[in-house]
């Protein structure tokens, strides 16, 4: 192999490093070009579909700021948001809109409430629209959780993160809350660790609580699949970055029951279709698999959807 002299090496190289900095220069039109072949694409086949599939916990694009919680905006609009949804085989989700898990400001979740409630409306026989609060504004929270009941048959609330938005679970403000979602007979999907909740779920016997994630610590997982199985007011959602991790739904379906164990992604963050693969790949009998993407959260929807709002196009 002929050697480069260093006279020549170096204004070849120099040339080389123009070109990648020109492609990175491009990585917009790029990215744009890639979204116009997905929206052709289907994308790879996941494994043989064997039933519906019910994401209870999607976090859709603000429409009034474009927030979004993805480290690299990909899905950037409510089309975008459907679309990959299609892709990965997702039927039918609750949604929430990232404003008002992120923002701080009331009216951040009362503005994100409303876009959650025109996601359901623009696709109708889709979307469960969730209602999201705050603790640092227990008066505006109440008012949004009646009106959504009464009003709208939303009966989801959540996810809610207040690490995210400043306030925890332990104060006045949010036991009003939460007296608000006993009264009216609504699910609470929050975002926190096992023992920050654990005297909010014992002293709320008669609500049914979500908790979101396999936390990435291990000894935190295995905490939170004991919690629950303890707790029969209280499901597991799948979603977070451990779902991964080989022989962890196998263990938490067996400890806590196929019935209290839910399919959820947390997309836009998380990709749905990993997230199916590991449930269709898991040892687990079909039966079971159908009652993690499908049946457990149809039931549970159905026990809270009064006015069979949503209920009928769960099929």
């Amino acid at each position: 192999m002929k050697k480069m002299s260093r006279r020549k090496f170096i204004p070849a190289a120099a040339s080389a490093a123009a070109g990648a900095v020109l492609t990175m220069g491009n990585i917009r039109k790029t990215h744009a070009q890639a979204k116009r072949h997905s929206a052709e694409n289907p994308g790879l086949p996941l494994p043989k579909k064997i039933c519906p599939v019910i994401d209870c916990h999607l976090h859709s694009p603000s429409t009034s700021t474009g927030k979004l919680q993805q480290w690299y905006p990909v899905q950037t609009t409510t089309e975008d948001f459907v679309h990959y949804l299609n892709r990965c085989g997702v039927d039918y989700g609750v949604a929430a809109s990232v404003r008002g898990v992120e923002g701080k400001e009331k009216n951040d979740f009362i503005q994100a409430n409303r876009e959650s409630l025109a996601l359901a409306a623009q696709y109708p026989n889709r979307f469960i629209p969730a209602c999201l609060v705050n603790g640092r504004f227990p008066q505006e929270s109440v008012r949004e959780l009646i009106e959504h009941r009464t009003k709208h048959g939303v009966f989801w609330v959540g996810e809610l993160a207040g690490y995210m938005t400043d306030f925890t679970y332990d104060t006045p403000g949010f036991k009003k809350i939460m007296d608000t979602i006993a009264e009216y007979d609504m699910i609470c999907h929050i975002h926190a660790r096992t023992e920050q909740i654990e005297q909010l779920v014992r002293d709320y016997r008669q609500v049914t609580f979500i908790l979101p994630h396999f936390t990435p610590v291990k000894k935190r997982i295995f905490s939170r699949i004991a919690f629950v199985k303890e707790n029969k007011n209280v499901y597991l959602d799948i979603s977070g970055v451990s779902f991964s991790r080989m022989g962890i739904l196998e263990y938490a379906v067996k400890e806590i029951g196929a019935d209290r164990v839910l399919f959820g992604s947390d997309y836009t963050v998380n990709d749905p279709a990993s997230v199916i693969v590991r449930v269709l790949n898991a040892e687990l009998p079909t039966e079971i698999k159908k009652h993690v993407l499908f049946h457990n959260a149809k039931e549970l929807i159905a026990k809270y959807d009064k006015a069979k709002k949503f209920t009928p196009f769960l099929r």
